[in-house]
């Protein structure tokens, strides 16, 4: 594919979405993701996140990528999310598995 269609759709592929999440213990909890469309996969790159206090942010725990190029953090999921709704569903199910994580170290 030539260089300028991948800027052109590298420019269509962004999308911001936001979660409130409240906590097992009533904390509002927000999550800001932006969805990009990397490699015939989106990813949920984690914009805003609450801080995880006490809890390990080991990347295996907190179930994140790094990606280096964008100096972001991304949500770890193995199979390829070929639409919105796929990457809106993964990323809404993380937030709420993080919030858990946070208040009350339930692991996922």
């Amino acid at each position: 594919m030539s260089s300028w269609i991948s800027r052109f759709i590298d420019t269509l592929s962004d999308h911001d979405k936001s979660f409130n999440v409240t906590s097992p213990h009533g904390k509002q909890m927000t999550f800001v993701f932006k969805y990009k469309y990397v490699d015939s996969s989106w990813r949920a790159y984690i914009v805003t996140c609450p801080g995880y206090g006490s809890r390990s942010t080991n990347l295996g725990d907190t179930h994140r990528y790094y990606d280096n190029s964008r100096n972001l953090f991304y949500v770890c999921w193995t199979v390829r999310l070929t639409n919105l709704e796929q990457i809106t569903e993964v990323s809404r199910m993380w937030a709420t598995a993080t919030a858990r994580y946070i208040d009350i170290g339930e692991r996922f």
